[in-house]
């Protein structure tokens, strides 16, 4: 049975639950990411919550060359993840913006983990402040690009959280 801890997070058996939040967007879906993240750190890892970034996948990619050319500040702050992130510690996601104010709507978040090896759409002189790692993925996919990316992910949220949290 779980018992709590001050910082709210509980124990079960042995395992620290760390509460991650999965953004999907229209490269790679939040339940890729979900699979994951339950093969590389256990079916009992979680809780996770997912949530889509919203927009059309015209809209989504004109966002993302918006962010490679002026940066995370240069585009809509993503409400519904600000409204989505609540108590996670962990956001794992592709290309969604992650500006201040997702960050400052995460007032337990420790990790950001980006399934692709730019970070430019990560505030990271933001997170920087506020204590929160980022991550990204390298190398190449050798399998599909989505799978690929949620593998890693999920490896990358898996050893940044428990070093993170630890």
């Amino acid at each position: 049975m779980p018992h709590s801890l001050q910082t709210g997070r509980e124990l079960r058996g042995r395992e620290l639950l760390v509460e991650t939040l999965v953004v999907g967007d229209h490269y790679v879906a939040a339940d890729h990411y979900v699979r994951a993240l339950r093969e590389v750190c256990g079916a009992d890892f979680g809780p996770v919550r997912t949530v889509d970034w919203g927009g059309t996948k015209a809209e989504q990619h004109e966002v993302q060359g918006q962010m490679e050319w002026r940066g995370v500040a240069a585009v809509p702050v993503p409400t519904e993840i600000v409204d989505a992130v609540g108590e996670a510690e962990v956001l794992t996601l592709h290309f969604a913006p992650v500006p201040a104010a997702v960050l400052d709507a995460g007032k337990r978040l420790r990790a950001v983990v980006v399934a692709r090896a730019g970070l430019e759409n990560v505030d990271i002189e933001a997170a920087t402040a506020r204590g929160v790692a980022v991550s990204g993925i390298t190398g190449r996919p050798i399998l599909g690009r989505s799978e690929q990316c949620s593998r890693r992910s999920g490896h990358q949220a898996c050893g940044r959280t428990r070093g993170a949290l630890a």
